[in-house]
């Protein structure tokens, strides 16, 4: 399963039923990503998903590392 189709079931499956597990699993995939290019600990990131006064999902994310990682540059 692509990571599309995993965030996909993700949505689907715990949007309506549990938000907080939804928020839980977010952070989670978040940290994967960022864990890449950072160097952070789980503790160091926050997210919240919330409805705006449109009835649009607002995705937050808050993150503070300790220094960013050395990534290849693409020529």
């Amino acid at each position: 399963m692509n990571n599309l189709n995993r965030l996909n079931q993700i949505l689907i499956n715990d949007k309506y039923f549990d938000p907080t597990r939804f928020n839980e699993l977010l952070e989670i995939e978040v940290y994967k990503v960022l864990s890449h290019y950072m160097d952070i600990t789980r503790e160091q990131i926050s997210t919240k998903v919330e409805v705006d006064v449109e009835g649009n999902y607002v995705f937050k994310c808050k993150a503070k590392c300790n220094r960013l990682k050395v990534v290849g540059l693409l020529k």
